[in-house]
């Protein structure tokens, strides 16, 4: 068979059963938060819902990009919800696409590539996993998968792409729709400012404006989350918020970041998640020596995506970490 079968082959099957699974298994009705997209769904009918309604804070998030994909759908679907779970799949594609970029490049930079195939199906395995068949299965969750594409396109832009104005803007966009779809999507921010300045960009001039340029997009978003955050509609936020100032909270923030971390593996399983947060630190930390010892010198810019990947799950883990009540009270 072809070099290509065995490339892409994995993550196709991975996508056709997924596709056959959510069409077996989705939310025939709305459940949980979905139901907020009854509110939506009446005032656009009738002509009384604003674009700014779109941007009221749901707890701590924005939904606004996936109000949009839902409303847009339901009105040519008449709210059947199978079409919101295969709009999640598509945005997962979508940011599979630039996961496999960065795995092309940064395999080609070490002249590696008889493990293309391995590489590919395993991460195809695991960012299409039925692990997260919640996710898959409910529509209101396609903001997930925004956001997942967002953060995706924003570390490929941004981590192998030529530093210029034109990548930074994209690499922006993509980011401002993940913050719009999901809270976790703030960590994209420093990732972008750690992106630009491994890559030197304060050694140039055009590395410098695209700094501007990202503090510009820094600024602009903190500014509408502070306009939204005042709303009363946040105003419950403040009364789940840990207390900071005991030891205590900082170990159940640290302890649920590891078990979020470990979760692809373990389920936050609280007699394994440390031992494979642990285990896969190592991993990561022998596989980025080993391709050291390929090349030396293009080792650095290949594994930048993937340090910044791994940054960016480190900081959702952190994000994610208050509203893990159980992690504050149960383990400390």
């Amino acid at each position: 068979m072809s070099s290509a079968f065995w490339k892409y082959g994995p993550a196709i099957l991975c996508v056709l059963a997924l596709v056959a699974y959510t069409f077996l298994y989705y939310f025939r009705a709305p459940i949980y938060d979905h139901w907020t997209l009854i509110s939506f769904y009446s005032a656009m009918k009738t002509g009384e819902l604003g674009v700014g309604d779109l941007f009221a804070l749901h707890g701590n998030h924005w939904h606004a990009s996936g109000y949009a994909v839902q409303l847009g759908l339901s009105d040519v679907t008449n709210m059947s919800h199978w079409a919101e779970s295969l709009a999640s799949i598509a945005f997962a594609v979508l940011g599979f696409a630039a996961l496999m970029r960065m795995l092309t490049i940064s395999m080609d930079l070490l002249s590696i590539w008889n493990v293309t195939a391995w590489v590919f199906g395993i991460c195809a395995f695991f960012f299409f996993s039925f692990d997260q068949s919640f996710n898959w299965l409910m529509g209101w969750q396609v903001a997930v998968f925004i956001n997942l594409a967002g953060a995706m396109w924003t570390i490929e832009r941004l981590s192998l792409a030529s530093i210029s104005v034109r990548n930074t803007v994209l690499a922006a966009i993509a980011s401002g729709l993940a913050i719009y779809a999901f809270g976790t999507g703030w960590a994209l921010i420093p990732i972008g400012y750690g992106l630009l300045l491994a890559r030197g960009a304060l050694r140039f001039g055009a590395g410098q404006l695209c700094l501007l340029v990202w503090t510009a997009l820094t600024g602009l978003l903190l500014w509408h989350f502070y306009l939204a955050f005042n709303d009363s509609a946040a105003s419950y936020s403040v009364e789940v918020m840990p207390d900071f100032s005991v030891w205590q909270t900082w170990a159940g923030l640290l302890e649920y970041t590891g078990y979020f971390l470990a979760s692809p593996l373990v389920r936050f399983a609280r007699d394994s998640g440390a031992l494979a947060t642990v285990l896969g630190g190592g991993v990561f930390i022998w596989a980025y020596f080993k391709l050291r010892s390929v090349d030396r010198k293009q080792a650095w810019l290949a594994s930048l995506p993937f340090l910044a990947i791994s940054g960016h799950g480190g900081l959702c883990g952190g994000l994610r970490a208050p509203h893990g009540a159980w992690a504050l009270g149960g383990l400390w």
